[in-house]
């Protein structure tokens, strides 16, 4: 029967060719698309839930309340974690990090830069680390011990065991390398490729270990134990801070579920109110809705057809064959062509694919290799054939086979108001997807073209290292003199991020409970032409 089948979508096929090409060719387009933009929303959507215990991870958050309203932020103060460590027994692990940024690792005086941050031990076991090397219990048994990735190991070491090697950190301390880890899923909001413990951060930096309680630089994630109610944990949680920091009791901490982070985190008065989730969901829609146009499109042109395989259907019904039969019959061939248009879809999606990730900046894959993902699309494509394939194969069947064998059909009036309501209603998603894609390039124009609120033009950072910091004077007046620039000037931090943030900053007229007011703050040197 399958064979029989196959045979007659060939032939009709064959036979019209310009037809075949228009319906399998714009239905391939629509999966096409929807593929790549379903791609997009699944890397959205798993976003650093491939951790095992990503049910019990959570995030430390923290709401500040100043002028009447409340923000919300992820630093927290260094004691933080021994804190909740100690004082709440709904709380497993706690683990800090501390993100280093950029930087410099010299092994056989091949110095290179890598992502680094520094942990807590527990963060191993809190987190999915896959270790192809050494143990997770003890790498950090030493302070003066380094973790890397396998990326860095092969960038570093080449084909030589790094394992026992001895690297430079910042061409001051010695870091013996103790273990070897898989490379950070692309989408993982963790992007280091060298880990380092808490007690060498507190060795390499000493201001670290005394840090007050109102230095909010240190992220604290926490595993809190099976079944624990969070309601009742956050409400316990909340005098934290007020305990142990009088000044500063007003802040309240919080536990928020660490993969949720990611499309979650825009806050409004100390409550999530949405964040990248909104662009997920309209991406998903997109998607939804071109798959549904390319149906629609699948069924209009297939009912334009139907006095064509009129007679076909009065002989099959003359010979004995069912209604259901007749369905079946055409509910396979557009299953069969479906199957068609996937194999041309696979094909534009591994063209058209790196041109979408440089359009939104991300790198995504088609997982060939994953059998559940394969499973998906095939489970999308037959859902897709027999939607497309639905209506047609009811209206075909429903042919009066003597009327057929007569020439009398009647077949245009009666799929006129169906083609009508088809075609209005694909109308009304075509006009809603061309809104929704003016108004995503009208945001990303924006983006792009908003003023950054400093002159570019010839600027260029650099970060400090070495003895840069304490020389820069020096530097300066030479690349002067030689004529590489004009000026240069000293900041704390990059331009293009907010550095730290201070509040109890004080002014003339200010308003009662202004003085709780976070500054985003950054320290430099005085160059006015540099700026404006």
């Amino acid at each position: 029967m399958l064979r029989n089948h196959i045979k007659i979508v060939w032939r009709n096929l064959w036979k019209n060719k310009l037809y075949s090409f228009i319906n399998i060719g714009g239905l391939a387009i629509g999966m096409a698309v929807s593929f790549i933009l379903l791609l997009y929303v699944y890397n959205e959507y798993s976003f650093d839930k491939y951790h095992v215990n990503d049910a019990r991870l959570y995030k430390v958050l923290k709401n500040q309340p100043a002028g009447g309203e409340i923000s919300t932020g992820d630093g927290g103060p260094v004691q933080l974690a021994g804190i909740l460590q100690k004082d709440y027994p709904g709380i497993e692990k706690v683990a800090r990090v501390f993100d280093e940024g950029k930087t410099l690792l010299d092994y056989n005086h091949n110095p290179l830069k890598f992502q680094l941050s520094a942990v807590d031990p527990s963060f191993l076991d809190m987190f999915t680390l896959v270790f192809v090397k050494g143990s997770r219990e003890h790498v950090f048994d030493d302070p003066s011990t380094i973790v890397i990735s396998e990326s860095a190991a092969k960038t570093m070491f080449g084909d030589n065991d790094p394992i026992g090697h001895v690297i430079k950190f910042n061409n001051q301390q010695l870091l013996k390398v103790t273990g070897i880890i898989k490379d950070q899923s692309a989408n993982s909001s963790f992007k280091f490729k060298a880990l380092v413990s808490w007690s060498f951060l507190e060795i390499a930096q000493p201001w670290i270990k005394t840090s007050s309680w109102g230095n909010y630089n240190f992220l604290t994630y926490a595993l809190v134990k099976p079944g624990v109610d969070l309601a009742a944990l956050n409400r316990e949680l909340k005098g934290v801070i007020g305990r142990y920091d009088p000044t500063n009791k007003e802040n309240q901490i919080f536990l928020f579920p660490y993969s949720a982070w990611h499309l979650h985190s825009q806050f409004k008065n100390g409550v999530s109110v949405g964040g990248s989730i909104e662009y997920v969901r309209l991406f998903l829609f997109l998607a939804l809705g071109i798959l549904a146009i390319a149906c629609i499109n699948f069924m209009n042109l297939s009912t334009a057809r139907s006095e064509k395989r009129a007679r076909e259907v009065g002989v099959r019904k003359v010979v004995g064959a069912s209604r259901f039969a007749i369905i079946r019959q055409f509910l396979g061939e557009s299953v069969i062509m479906a199957l068609f248009s996937l194999a041309i879809a696979l094909i534009l999606v591994a063209l058209a694919l790196p041109y979408f990730n440089t359009l939104v900046h991300q790198n995504l894959e088609f997982p060939f290799r994953q059998p559940v993902m394969w499973a998906a699309v095939l489970v999308l494509t037959l859902g897709t054939g027999i939607i497309a394939g639905s209506y047609p194969a009811l209206f075909l069947s429903s042919f009066k086979p003597v009327k057929v064998l007569k020439g009398v059909t009647n077949a245009g009036k009666s799929t006129l108001r169906p083609r009508q309501i088809l075609v209005i209603t694909q109308f009304t998603f075509a006009s809603c997807l061309i809104l929704c894609s003016i108004l995503i390039y009208k945001q990303i124009s924006f983006i792009k073209d908003k003023p950054v609120g400093y002159n570019q033009k010839g600027l260029i950072e650099m970060e400090e290292e070495g003895a840069l910091e304490k020389s820069f004077e020096n530097f300066r007046q030479d690349a002067i003199n030689a004529g590489a620039i004009t000026d240069g000037a000293q900041t704390s931090g990059s331009l293009v991020n907010n550095g730290g943030n201070t509040w109890g900053v004080e002014w003339r007229g200010q308003i009662a409970g202004e003085e709780k007011l976070p500054f985003d703050q950054m320290v430099g040197t005085y160059k006015r032409h540099l700026w404006v």
